[in-house]
């Protein structure tokens, strides 16, 4: 991915307690130097890691599933990245957070637009619509997806109660999901660490139907 910083973990998630591999995850870090590690142990799991950088050969290394984290920039600026994302989308359930949300808006056909003045802080109304609950999100980005743009089959799960705007996407027919704000924030809130959880079960689900 030339122009982009990225690195990877590759991990294996376990159930605390039990030596039974369930999953390997692979965890791609689009020029952040932020971790989610920490994130999935709340949801009894152990991830063990190791760190590899460069560019990757994602399918190669044969993941139950593939991370896209946050990122500092316009997603527009980066169309490598995208076609990345493209490459790996229906293969293997995806999971993307902030930026890595806003490749997949546009690697399903999205577009994406830059906000007036963005989404910063640790207090920000998000609705759960498939569950109608709020939850309370930690933010920091400047763009986000256009859901009028999205095709048939992608499906709004999150609103931002401030302005209405996306902030959680799905598409169920290739076992996608993503939010906008950052469900792994170390010091909260913690209202989201369910979607990790979420992510565990798309794993699965996909693992038991290969």
């Amino acid at each position: 991915m030339n122009g982009l910083t990225t690195q990877s973990h590759s991990g294996i998630l376990t159930p605390m307690g039990e030596m039974e591999t369930l999953f390997t995850l692979l965890h791609m870090i689009l020029g952040s130097n932020i971790t989610y590690l920490d994130a999935w142990h709340p949801m009894a799991v152990r991830l063990q890691s190791s760190l590899q950088r460069g560019q990757l050969q994602t399918l190669k290394i044969k993941p139950n599933g593939v991370l896209f984290s946050n990122g500092p920039r316009d997603p527009s600026a980066v169309p490598y990245a995208v076609e990345t994302v493209k490459e790996i989308l229906g293969k293997l359930p995806v999971f993307g957070i902030c930026m890595g949300h806003q490749l997949l808006g546009q690697a399903l056909g999205g577009k994406t637009f830059k906000m007036k003045f963005g989404h910063h802080g640790g207090n920000h109304p998000v609705r759960n619509l498939r569950s109608g609950h709020v939850e309370i999100s930690a933010q920091n980005h400047n763009y986000a997806v256009d859901p009028a743009s999205l095709p048939e089959g992608v499906e709004v799960t999150h609103v931002n109660l401030n302005d209405g705007s996306c902030a959680g996407l799905a598409y169920p027919a290739q076992n996608i999901m993503s939010l906008q704000y950052h469900p792994e924030a170390s010091p909260g809130p913690h209202d989201s660490d369910n979607a990790f959880q979420e992510f565990i079960e798309l794993m699965k689900r996909a693992k038991e139907n290969t």
